[in-house]
């Protein structure tokens, strides 16, 4: 059982890897292709009702709230794949394992709240120039960020069980 938890483990290792290696460069592909700039901001985001092109300082800002997502994302990523590495490496129940887990948990955690922060955000940034009676707030709360969210706090409430596990057990072992 151990040797196909640790091919699996392989497999998916390199898959984030190349999923690591492909969303930068999709991602700066992008940029290169369609350099964003304040007065293309509605093809940018299209779901916001832009009627007057935002401000240089409120399109960057609501560039970058998007942009954080994504570094978020990132980091996640770069987390699950040093889980993925203890794991084919059968450092299955050890303390680095466990903490990667607790760390996966908060980079979600961190991804959930600033995506929901992220479009009341970018719709207060984007109309901010839009004529009286047209400026929006948007806030959104589906069934798919709470799920998100409890996810998260699950994966954070496994990391930390999993190091108390690991370190009782560690005691036993002295113990003994």
């Amino acid at each position: 059982m151990l040797e196909k938890l640790r091919k699996l483990a392989n497999i998916l290792y390199w898959a984030a890897t190349a999923v690591l290696i492909a969303l930068p460069i999709a991602a700066l592909g992008y940029l290169l292709a369609e350099t964003p700039n304040p007065n293309r901001a509605s093809a940018l985001f299209p779901h916001i009702d832009i009627i007057a092109s935002p401000t240089g300082l409120a399109f960057w800002s609501a560039f970058s709230a998007g942009a954080l997502s994504f570094l978020l994302f990132i980091g996640f990523l770069w987390s699950l794949r040093g889980l993925f590495d203890f794991y084919r490496k059968g450092q299955i129940l050890t303390l680095h394992a466990a903490g990667a887990i607790l760390r996966l948990g908060k980079w979600l955690i961190a991804l959930a709240l600033v995506r929901f922060m992220t479009l009341p955000t970018q719709t207060l940034l984007l109309t901010s120039n839009n004529p009286d009676g047209h400026r929006q707030l948007a806030i959104s709360i589906s069934d798919h960020e709470v799920g998100f969210l409890l996810a998260a706090g699950l994966l954070t409430l496994i990391g930390w069980a999993m190091n108390e596990a690991v370190r009782i057990s560690d005691e036993n072992k002295a113990f003994v």
